[in-house]
């Protein structure tokens, strides 16, 4: 079993915001102690139908972009997802969404709309914040001398002081795919390393120039117009400037000291990733020794079901109305019912009998043995190899044959 990422592999215009997010990921595992040969990339396309190695994969950001039979999950069945920065937009879950969420709880939420709209549907979930938060704080002693103004509209140049307009790198992070000969992730890298390595201060609108330039130490300036679910954690690491404060930027913002809480952070994110692994590694690497990709479907095959099938069908037309009872309410039964009932719309289930049990079997109330007496007209399926010497003794009582044995001594031939 391995540890997986994400490779946001769509092309045309990307917003390297997306990248810094698997470069969060990239450093958890660093911090982990996962080494690479342990570590497989999946493209955010492949989402749904991965069919390499089994893998634990952590959810660092929004989903907004993905869905699979119109649900925001539905992941293939070979990806344990950890949940550690979850967002949508969506205003509600479909039954698919929740059932599947509900698997891997408690989901680790990137905002609060995001948590608060899980929670309505009584699934675990907690406030994280951004994943990008967690990347390493650069030295404190260094060269920072650059100011770097990412994706600022043309409406606040004005605000800008002469100071920072004359001597800022102006630069966006909306690029084109084209435009990265070494990929987006790349881009990214060298993107954010150079403000790493340089920057004195950033101001932006972006989420992913504030976020990971804070936890590398880098004061920022985070400028809006209006607000958005997706800043609701951002007042607890800085100050948000609206229009109505424009003209009252405080233009030398501090550092954010928060290094211990980023190590609880890092600590959460690792547990919750180890857990996953240690729960189904081991299930997993089992499973992979038996599972074949050319698995033959005749293994499908269910002895009772194979003669007591053709035994309807030489028996039956398919438009032929006729009455039916089943002895013993067991998977077989069950499996028998969905056949008739989709294949024999004219067929009629008149009762059910179980000696062991009272239960409610698609509407008719399990019924005692005698309750045969009076329907023997309704041909009889015995569901389960135990009641055949109870069933063999009791119809010659009753004197009919009107009965059918799904299985018998030797199903297994």
């Amino acid at each position: 079993m391995k540890f997986g990422n994400l490779i946001m592999n769509t092309t045309g215009m990307r917003n390297i915001g997306d990248d810094v997010q698997i470069l969060a990921i990239e450093h958890l595992y660093d911090y982990m102690g996962i080494k690479q040969e342990q570590r497989v990339r999946i493209p955010l396309t492949e989402l749904a139908n991965w069919g390499s190695e089994y893998v634990v994969l952590p959810i660092p950001f929004c989903l907004t972009s993905y869905n699979h039979d119109m649900c925001i999950t539905q992941f293939s069945k070979k990806i344990i997802p950890v949940f550690l920065s979850f967002s949508v937009v969506a205003d509600h879950l479909s039954d698919a969404d929740v059932e599947y969420l509900k698997q891997f709880e408690p989901i680790g939420c990137r905002d609060q709309y995001t948590m608060e709209l899980l929670r309505k549907y009584s699934i675990i979930s907690y406030l994280n914040g951004c994943m990008t938060l967690t990347l390493p704080r650069r030295p404190l002693e260094g060269v920072y001398n650059k100011i770097f103004c990412v994706d600022l509209p043309d409406a606040f140049m004005k605000y800008l002081p002469d100071e920072i307009r004359d001597n800022a790198i102006f630069t966006s992070h909306h690029i084109l795919s084209t435009d990265c000969p070494n990929g987006e992730e790349e881009k990214a890298r060298e993107v954010y390393g150079e403000y790493r390595d340089s920057a004195k201060l950033i101001v932006t609108t972006l989420m992913h120039a504030t976020l990971p330039s804070i936890a590398m130490g880098i004061p920022v300036v985070l400028v809006r117009s209006h607000p958005s679910f997706r800043l609701s954690i951002f007042d607890r690491y800085t100050h948000i400037y609206y229009p109505d404060e424009f003209d009252r930027i405080n233009w030398n913002p501090k550092v954010v000291e928060y290094e211990d809480f980023k190590s609880k952070l890092l600590e959460n994110a690792a547990s919750q990733v180890m857990s996953a692994y240690n729960k189904y590694n081991t299930v997993f690497d089992i499973s992979s020794c038996y599972e074949k990709e050319d698995y033959d479907r005749s293994y499908n095959a269910f002895e009772s079901m194979r003669k007591t099938v053709q035994h309807i069908k030489d028996k039956y037309s398919p438009n032929e109305a006729f009455h039916y009872s089943l002895w013993c309410v067991t998977q077989t039964a069950d499996r028998l019912y969905y056949f008739i009932k989709e294949n024999y719309q004219n067929a009629t289930l008149d009762g059910v009998v179980d000696s062991y049990r009272n239960v409610d079997f698609h509407g008719k109330k399990s019924q005692k043995m005698e309750w045969l007496k009076d329907h023997t007209d309704a041909e009889c399926f015995v569901c389960t190899i135990s009641a055949i010497p109870e069933a063999k003794r009791y119809f010659r009582e009753l004197k009919t044959d009107n009965y059918f044995l799904c299985w018998d001594y030797d199903y297994t031939w």
